[in-house]
């Protein structure tokens, strides 16, 4: 939570992010401090054995605890009913106390460069580690979008790990690949610009060493392995053992693209932005928050309009099928004859047929015109 009294102080001209930014509870500390340092102490102790450590390592909580409200920040946003719904106060709060406009002595501090991998270039943990990735002046680039890029490249922890990213600008994966492949959360927050997944190919495969698992005894054992595949945005959670992975996506001024790579959330996805476009190629597993529902239009009535209609037109083929069939039916037979001959043989009981008449000779000697020098004797 920020410190009232720090954050109503107007002449303070630069603040301190563990000053500022107190949690309600130290355990939080506590149990960092057990876990990187061995301690032993209670909470009272706490603070004071923090500002003993090398200011390496104070900034390595720093940024922890920078990172967690910026993530508190981003699903305070999508919390229906919250105190800061629809507000990014609390992560643009946090980011002004890690990268002050201003230096102690009030003057403007300048912050520059981008960060840019180009070809095979990643970056990598193997059996267990985070990666964390600060511009707080420009854009983040981990992927380009020319030649697809090997399995090597890309922001991968192989291992459980989590991967938390803020830029000033834009997070463009191109055709890489931001994943956690054996359990971890992924965080990006652009604050100016928008996020990415890019386009690389979904079949890609990424080779993931065996996880070594140490029991109480020291026997060591190699968790079976899954390969990874695809680019874009993933928590993967391979084998049952695996925890799911998160995924926080933050744009206030920017828009949200899923691309054609994908985003895949083997747990819980939140997602703010002032747009959000192919939703459809998100994934997920878990609960959703931040992500656009199309709306589904009721297709019943029309199915019910259709269906009556379709009934309307049958009965009335089937009806006019009848009227021909019985048409056909009604319809006078006509029969023609034709008649091709009468034959010549003899009616039964008509006697003999009679003789047919002697055909009439060509030339008659008696008759009025005789011709001279015919036989008129035959």
């Amino acid at each position: 939570m920020l410190d009232a009294e720090a954050a109503a102080d107007p002449a303070r001209k630069r603040r301190d992010l563990m000053q500022d930014y107190r949690q309600e509870s130290e355990l939080h500390l506590v149990n960092w401090l057990r876990l990187h340092h061995g301690y032993d102490g209670g909470e009272d102790g706490a603070r004071a054995a923090l500002d003993a450590l090398a200011p390496a390592q104070q900034g390595l909580y720093a940024r922890q605890l920078y990172f967690a409200e910026l993530r508190k920040g981003g699903r305070e946003y999508n919390e229906q009913g919250g105190p800061r719904t629809g507000s990014y106060l609390r992560g643009r709060r946090v980011i002004a106390a890690l990268f002050p406009q201003t230096d102690a002595e009030g003057a403007q501090r300048l912050y520059q460069g981008d960060f840019t991998m180009y070809g095979g270039a990643g970056l990598r943990t193997q059996f267990g580690g985070n990666i964390q990735v600060l511009t707080p002046s420009g854009q983040q680039v981990l992927g380009i979008e020319g030649a697809a890029p090997p399995a090597t490249a890309g922001v991968v922890t192989q291992g459980q790990g989590d991967i938390q990213l803020y830029a000033l600008g834009s997070v463009l994966l191109g055709q890489s690949r931001i994943m956690t492949t054996f359990g971890g959360h992924i965080q990006a927050w652009s604050a100016e610009g928008d996020i990415n997944a890019g386009r690389g190919a979904k079949t890609t495969v990424v080779y993931t060493a065996p996880k070594r698992v140490y029991d109480a005894l020291g026997n060591v054992t190699l968790a079976p392995t899954a390969p990874s595949t695809g680019a874009g945005i993933a928590t993967l959670a391979p084998i049952a053992e695996v925890p799911a992975g998160d995924v926080d996506l933050i744009a206030p001024l920017g828009t949200i693209d899923a691309g054609e790579a994908g985003i895949r959330v083997s747990g819980n996805v939140n997602v703010a932005a002032l747009h959000v476009v192919n939703a459809a190629n998100i994934q997920v597993q878990g609960d959703s928050k931040g992500i656009p529902v199309t709306a589904v239009v009721n297709t019943g009535a029309l199915a019910s309009a259709s269906a009556a209609s379709s009934a309307a037109s049958g009965a009335a083929e089937d009806s006019a099928q009848r009227a021909r069939q019985q048409a056909r039916q009604n319809q006078p037979s006509v029969i023609s004859v034709q008649i091709l001959g009468y034959g010549e043989e003899p009616l039964a009981g008509a006697g003999a047929a009679p003789q047919p008449r002697a055909a009439t000779p060509s030339y008659r000697p008696d008759g009025v015109v005789q011709v001279q020098g015919v036989d008129s004797g035959g």
